[in-house]
This record gives C-alpha cells, sequence and structure tokens, in this order.
C-alpha cells in the first residue's frame, strides 16, 4: 500500500510504480498476443520503454505529494511551509542558522589561504568553506616548523614568541661538534624543561613547535641561523548547508579546494552546530 496512511505517508519509489506499471501492461495487453505467449514489458520491449519513459514523473508526482503532506507536519516542514504553519500559533519561526568550526590550516610560509576554499569530511560528507582569507605568515599563528640553515660550532641558535604582553626567547648553544640533529635535539629538549605553553617534537630535519592552547595565537622570529618552513594558523569555516551539523574534532580533513603550498587543514575541536 502507499500514500495517506494511519501510519502516516508511505511512498511508493520508482522501482514499484515500474513493477506495477508492467503488471497493469500485462493485463492490458494480454489479448493482443497469441495464446501461451505473455504481453513483453522488458526495457527492450516498447511497451517497456514507454513504461520507462513515464514511470519518473509519477515517482516526481508521489514526492511532490510526501513534501504537501509534510508540509503540514511541525516536525517536518520547511521554508515557507513552516513559516505558513506556525502563523496558525500566531508565532513565527527562528532563522536557521549555519554550522562553523575553527579550523587548522598547515602549509608552505606565506601561503595564501583564500575564502571561500573548501574543506569537507570524509566521514561525514558535509563540506565547509573558509570565512576569510588566511596568510600562513609567523605572526599570530599557533605554530611553525623550524629548519637548521648553517650549521657552526658553539654558536647560539633561538627563536621568540610573542603574545600580547611578553616575549619569550628559547636558545641553545650547539656543541663543538654541531650537527643538525643535536642542534634541533637540543632546542626540543630547551622547550620541554622551560617552556610549558610550547609543544616540539622533531620530524625528519625539522622541528615541529606547536602552542599547546592552539588558540593562544604568538608572533613568531628565529635567528638568522634558523628558517621557519612551514606554519599553522587558525582560521574559520561556515558550513554549506543550514542546520545541525554535528562533527567531532579532527575529522575535517579533506582539502576539496587544493591550493599550492596549503598542505593540510583539520578541525581542532568539536564544531559549534547550527539550527
Amino acid at each position: 500500500m502507499a500514500g495517506v496512511e494511519n501510519t502516516g505517508f508511505v511512498l511508493k519509489r520508482l522501482p514499484e510504480i515500474l513493477l506495477e506499471l508492467r503488471q497493469q501492461g500485462v493485463n492490458l495487453f494480454q489479448d493482443l498476443v497469441a495464446p501461451g505467449e505473455v504481453t513483453d514489458t522488458s526495457d527492450s520491449s516498447t511497451l517497456g520503454r514507454l513504461i520507462a519513459l513515464v514511470s519518473p514523473s509519477d515517482a516526481d508526482l508521489w514526492e511532490a505529494a510526501q513534501e504537501v503532506y509534510a508540509a503540514f507536519d511541525p516536525n517536518a516542514a520547511t521554508g515557507i511551509a513552516l513559516d505558513n504553519l506556525v502563523a496558525y500559533a500566531g508565532i513565527t519561526r527562528i532563522e536557521q542558522t549555519f554550522t562553523t568550526t575553527p579550523l587548522l590550516l598547515t602549509g608552505d610560509i606565506n601561503t595564501f589561504i583564500t575564502a571561500g576554499s573548501v574543506v569537507g569530511s570524509d566521514i561525514t560528507g558535509n563540506n565547509f568553506t573558509t570565512v576569510s582569507g588566511v596568510g600562513l605568515t609567523p605572526d599570530f599563528a599557533s605554530g611553525i616548523t623550524i629548519s637548521v640553515l648553517t650549521v657552526a660550532n658553539s654558536t647560539a641558535y633561538s627563536f621568540t614568541y610573542a603574545g600580547n604582553t611578553s616575549t619569550q626567547t628559547v636558545s641553545i648553544t650547539s656543541s663543538v661538534s654541531a650537527t643538525v640533529a643535536n642542534i634541533l635535539s637540543a632546542l626540543q629538549a630547551q622547550i620541554a624543561s622551560a617552556h610549558p605553553t610550547l609543544s616540539a617534537s622533531v620530524v625528519g630535519e625539522t622541528l615541529v613547535v606547536n602552542r599547546v592552547d592552539l588558540f593562544q595565537r604568538v608572533t613568531f622570529a628565529v635567528s638568522p641561523n634558523l628558517g621557519i618552513t612551514k606554519v599553522r594558523k587558525i582560521g574559520e569555516a561556515v558550513a554549506e548547508d543550514a542546520g545541525p551539523l554535528p562533527q567531532q574534532a579532527n575529522t575535517i580533513t579533506k582539502i576539496v579546494t587544493p591550493i599550492l603550498g596549503w598542505d593540510s587543514v583539520t578541525n581542532p575541536i568539536a564544531i559549534v552546530t547550527g539550527k
């Protein structure tokens, strides 16, 4: 059965419509075929093709009927139908809002990620667009990746990170047999022992430095013998579709709009859902 039932509206879908019309075709045209034969309503027959031609329109009508039925249900109505429905109670509905999320954007230094760039989730399939452009520069950043430009013995290597009220310095002096590895390890050890607002890890021949609280952004600067290769910054994105789109932390990881120098994206916290 289909249509309005005691349990609500039951939609008749395209496969059911095709099956029903083919059976009706057999019944209506059976007297035109030779005794013992059955009316051919397969996709390769003329009658079958006619049925396939009109069936999608019937399916569209059933979907339209379902939308009309839903227009009188406060829990299912949307748009102008919902506006009209709640007017019977003398009220107006709250405007829809869009789900928003902060993003942690990582890429080559001085890369610019334009407003309207699209990112997405492989888990939920939801897409989000960046609200404003983000330049991956070391100012007001959440983290950087440092490389050693020159290796020298018994030489100072340092970088600073400046907040609103103070500037902190991470500094070491290389050994008498300096290498890239021991310079980076010494910087990492110095951060671990004296800079609790930072975290650091050696990755290959680079040092990845992040703020423990990614939202406490600072401005980084390095000594001339060090270089900044990558920058991590906080941006903001809004969902393409309105309504509640729950998304757990670190699940928006797909760059849909590729930009040269843009390496990765993630949402460091669960997002603020719309309605």
